[in-house]
């Protein structure tokens, strides 16, 4: 965990060119807290100056007396103003700076990252920590001065009028600080953690719950099907009132410290009267306390405001520095492992590779197997047999525990991110498509790429029929703004971005999952025609198409338990014609009951 860090290495961190209202922010504050003071010492002055000299008055010094008040009034009114422009214009700096801090470095982290992590929960985490970052800079840090400022002033000015009424103020003060210190202790600090976590997790699950209404429709169920939504709403409740209740004996001793010094200024002044060698000064003196007590209260308002608003900042920061903390992969200078892998046939050979995600159980097990140039593999086996996590790895989603990887002989680990993946083009089994036109969904803002080349690309993945039967044509949007396709068309817009890349290395993971039969028909030939003269490996579910490829490869555990071509595999790996032939029941299956 990075270190914490204070809130004008911050904004000096994050607030770019608009650090440089920093120092003029923070002296605005000192002249805001000096100028607040002195309109309650005025106030006392007149008081004394119409006590004393009843029933005359010296109107001209009285005057001068409310006119230093009103000046000294405005001027601390204009500065906290300007301080507080100052502090916004670095609030909206900080906060769009560490977006760009945030966003730009996850930019670089390896994909395997986010396929542990909801989307829901990072935009949240770096969206709502930012804003709050931006709420406390702007709100609550031109206090920062005055709050600290003002008591110390009044604890020093106390002892000049009269020190007995200063103990009562610092009693109190001493009752608030025991408040603030069980507020803000460990164990609250821990509450507010655990409330915020399950803030985040009660978004990220709703997000998912509301994809998934269509379902709970279906199949006549209700929220409470959705188990991890419920335990989201129920942590939720349990963390939000354990945070609340936390706070509530602190709360009731800081308001008794708040309200304690009128009554208890009073009662020592009555107190005080019968031995007193001037009780007309002893009453101004109680009058004047009770004035600085008034000060004194809202100073101490704002330290709770400031206290509670960094323990927040602190948190926030801290969020999004777990995610700061997180490297892409390194590229290495002087790896220990093979740099090259002389056998020139092979685009990829996988060299006794073994992974796990956990450090715990291997979901990859010393593997080792060569896939040849221009040839297509097909990956299958049971759920859970390292399938998608292989072809990952092929891709360094993820780093491997032990072993190699080469592509094109070259050691990956020796590879950036973009070397690699100019060599491989992914088609993922959920595609996502931007909000934008056809042409920009296919091209992904590659300019050099014509709007000729995209149309190729659709027709060659078998959707530039559709695509030209729509009135803008590729040029059509896709969206709340423009229109929605199905699975089966955005699996061919989808692959009508891998035809325009054309790497040599094509990697997909079952591009054919949630698609009719129609589509699929269309989508297989489109595969078929993209996987020309490439290194092909895809992941297979649907058996019906594995006689397509020059080789199947059967994984179990981990481990490659059988590889040939399909009637090789049939006649060799009883494991795969076991699967072949369920396959071919669930086919048979489905008709029959269509």
């Amino acid at each position: 965990m990075q270190k914490k860090e204070s809130i004008i290495k911050i904004i000096k961190k994050y607030g770019r060119s608009k650090s440089k209202y920093l120092l003029p922010c923070l002296l605005l504050q000192v002249v805001t807290a000096l100028t607040s003071l002195l309109p309650i010492y005025f106030l006392w002055k007149i008081i004394r100056s119409i006590l004393f000299s009843f029933p005359e008055f010296n109107s001209g010094l009285i005057s001068r007396y409310i006119l230093w008040a009103v000046f000294s009034q405005i001027l601390s009114t204009f500065c906290a103003f300007t301080a507080s422009i100052l502090a916004h214009v670095m609030a909206f700096d900080v906060e769009n700076g560490l977006r760009e801090v945030s966003f730009s470095h996850i930019l670089d982290l390896p994909l395997g990252y986010f396929q542990s992590r909801e989307s829901g929960r990072l935009r949240k985490i770096i969206d709502d920590n930012a804003a709050l970052t931006h709420s406390f800079i702007a709100h609550q840090f031109p206090d920062l001065v005055p709050g600290v400022l003002i008591p110390l002033i009044v604890l020093v000015s106390m002892f000049v009028v009269d020190f007995r009424f200063a103990l009562i103020l610092i009693f109190c003060l001493v009752l608030a600080m025991l408040a603030l210190k069980s507020s803000f202790s460990s164990s609250g600090k821990k509450k507010m953690e655990q409330y915020q976590y399950a803030l985040e997790n009660i978004n990220s699950e709703g997000v998912e719950y509301f994809r998934g209404i269509p379902v709970v429709k279906v199949f006549q169920q209700s929220v409470w099907s959705f188990n991890r939504f419920y335990k989201a709403i129920k942590d939720y409740e349990d963390y939000c009132l354990d945070y609340t209740i936390s706070f509530r004996n602190p709360y009731i001793l800081m308001n008794i410290a708040l309200y304690l010094p009128y009554m208890l200024i009073a009662i020592a002044c009555i107190l005080f009267l019968p031995t007193a060698a001037n009780p007309l000064a002893l009453i101004v003196d109680a009058i004047f306390y009770i004035l600085i007590a008034i000060i004194f209260n809202m100073s101490l308002m704002r330290l709770v405001k400031l206290a509670t608003g960094m323990g927040n900042l602190n948190i926030a920061l801290g969020k999004i520095n777990e995610i700061l903390e997180n490297e892409a992969l390194p590229v290495a200078e002087n790896s220990q492992e093979k740099d090259m892998f002389p056998d020139k046939e092979a685009s990829i050979h996988l060299d006794e590779v073994s992974f796990s995600y956990d450090g715990k159980r291997q979901v990859i097990k010393d593997l080792s197997y060569s896939f040849e140039f221009g040839k297509s593999y097909a990956l299958v086996g049971k759920s859970g047999s390292g399938k998608t996590t292989l072809v990952n790895l092929i891709a360094r989603f993820f780093d491997l525990d032990s072993g190699a990887i080469y592509i094109d002989g070259e050691n990956i680990k020796r590879m950036s991110e973009e070397d690699i993946f100019d060599r491989i083009n992914m088609v993922f089994q959920k595609q996502r498509l931007v909000k934008d036109s056809i042409l920009e969904n296919v091209r992904m803002y590659d300019l050099d790429k014509s709007e000729e080349e995209v149309k190729l690309a659709l027709e060659k993945a078998n959707a530039l029929e559709f695509v030209e039967s729509l009135e803008q044509g590729v040029h059509t949007g896709y969206g709340s703004e423009g229109t929605y396709f199905s699975a089966g068309e955005v699996q061919r817009i989808a692959l009508a971005r891998a035809f325009l890349k054309d790497s040599p290395i094509l990697l997909l993971d079952e591009a054919m999952a949630f698609v009719d039969a129609d589509n699929e028909a269309e989508i297989l030939e489109a595969i078929n025609k993209l996987k020309e003269n490439k290194t092909t490996i895809m992941i297979l579910h649907r058996l019906n198409s594995a006689e397509s490829f020059d080789e199947i490869i059967m994984l179990e555990g981990g481990q490659i338990i059988g590889s040939g071509p399909h009637d090789l595999l049939i006649e060799e790996c009883k494991e795969y014609k076991k699967l072949y032939e369920e396959y071919k029941k669930t086919v048979k299956w489905r008709v029959k009951n269509a």
